[in-house]
């Protein structure tokens, strides 16, 4: 006895078929990045930076590494590293849309911490800036 094969529905292969078709199109309108070469011709770098400011008053930069045993998988693929410029277009948006998880992150790490600031700053592949946002946070 053999498996009977079947063939995939008409709308699945239309789907697969306009999608090889128009993302690429679409990146190169600038209507989305998906599928486009982007990150081969315009690369972006981020750095992202911590400070914390302890209950006693004392203030200290904090690596990114020590966020690292505390973070998922995930985000320590993304996270490695960004003390200094990293290459990746999608990390850094994915890193500036949750600098609110980073700082909490940070805070529920130590309860020392009265207060957490966080900073990534986002680049061209020249240095030209691109974006840089902050966030502090007051610890519980």
């Amino acid at each position: 006895m053999t498996p009977e094969r079947r063939r995939p529905p008409d709308a699945a292969l239309l789907a697969a078929v306009l999608a090889m078709l128009l993302l690429p199109a679409l990146a190169a309108l600038e209507v989305t990045p998906v599928g486009g070469f982007r990150m081969f011709t315009e690369p972006v770098r981020y750095r992202l930076t911590l400070f914390e400011e302890r209950r006693d008053g004392t203030a200290y930069q904090l690596p990114v590494r020590a966020l690292l045993p505390h973070a998922t998988r995930d985000a320590r693929r993304v996270l490695g590293g960004s003390d200094a410029f990293r290459l990746g277009e999608t990390q850094a948006r994915l890193v500036a849309g949750r600098l609110e998880a980073l700082a909490e992150l940070a805070c529920r790490q130590d309860p020392r911490r009265a207060r957490v600031h966080v900073r990534i700053e986002i680049q061209d592949g020249a240095g030209a800036p691109l974006d840089d946002r902050s966030l502090e946070r007051a610890c519980e």
